[in-house]
């Protein structure tokens, strides 16, 4: 008669209880279950305190200036670094006002470097666009280089969900997404025109930040920066905690009711 099985010639067997779904979180060890066991949340707390561990030494690293870069070429003008985002502005806006300066100037087409006999053969408009498009990239590695590791991460992650690739900065692609945002009778003078005209001018909300926060020097950015990350990754384990937790609980009413299933079934 163990486990509701009766001896007795006759007596109807228990009613099959259907298997039931999900992971299980925690039940008792001599009960038996069919499903799989859910990820421990121990490890899941383990993980969580080795990234933590990870950020904090890449901040004291990034804070005190030896945590390289992950950019594979370093950009012209790097002589500066470690300067907070405001003097990374300023040093990025004199370098496109030069720049500026230069595509005014009307000898500046003839004196563009030529091209190769292999690559595609191009109008002075859009010759002068292609250089304006290395200028620009240029300026761009080498304002990153000069700040912190972290927020040239961040940077790199921002191009990526704007321009949808790792590598924006080519002629083709922004004539492409400079066409999109002119008339569809643009031709390609036009485009490139364009396109030297944008990359003289700075982001405008990057500009606004780097105002914002020009009380800060290089540290304080760096260190709020890893704050905020530390944040983030706290809240998403604290996130996950509940979800297991919830998970639990009903893992473990489950296991009271396959439990009361298989109580001693004594016969009439």
């Amino acid at each position: 008669r163990r486990w509701g099985v009766s001896n007795v010639p006759g007596a109807a067997p228990p009613a099959e209880r259907p298997a039931a779904s999900g992971c299980r979180l925690s039940l008792s060890p001599t009960m038996e279950s069919t499903r799989p066991r859910c990820p421990s949340l121990r490890s899941l707390r383990g993980f969580v305190g080795v990234t933590l561990a990870v950020c904090l030494v890449c901040c004291f690293l990034d804070a005190t200036c030896m945590l390289p870069h992950g950019s594979s070429h370093i950009g012209e003008g790097t002589e500066d670094l470690c300067l907070p985002a405001s003097a990374v502005r300023k040093t990025y806006h004199k370098r496109l006002s030069s720049w500026k300066d230069k595509t005014n100037a009307t000898n500046l087409r003839g004196s563009l470097p030529p091209r190769q006999p292999a690559e595609p053969t191009l109008s002075p408009d859009c010759r002068l666009a292609e250089a304006s498009v290395a200028e620009r990239a240029g300026a761009r590695i080498a304002g990153r280089q000069q700040g912190s590791a972290a927020m040239h991460v961040i940077l790199d992650l921002r191009d990526l969900w704007v321009y949808k690739s790792w590598d924006p900065f080519t002629l083709e692609g922004l004539m492409k997404q400079k066409r999109g945002k002119m008339p569809a009778t643009a031709s390609d003078d036009e485009v490139c025109r364009a396109l030297v005209q944008s990359s003289t001018r700075a982001n405008r909300d990057f500009d606004a930040a780097a105002r914002a926060r020009q009380r800060f020097g290089y540290v304080e950015e760096t260190l709020s920066i890893y704050l905020g990350l530390g944040c983030i990754i706290v809240a998403l384990y604290l996130l996950l905690e509940q979800v297991f937790a919830l998970r639990s609980g009903q893992s473990r009413k489950e296991g009271t009711s396959d439990a009361a299933d298989i109580q001693p079934h004594l016969p009439d």
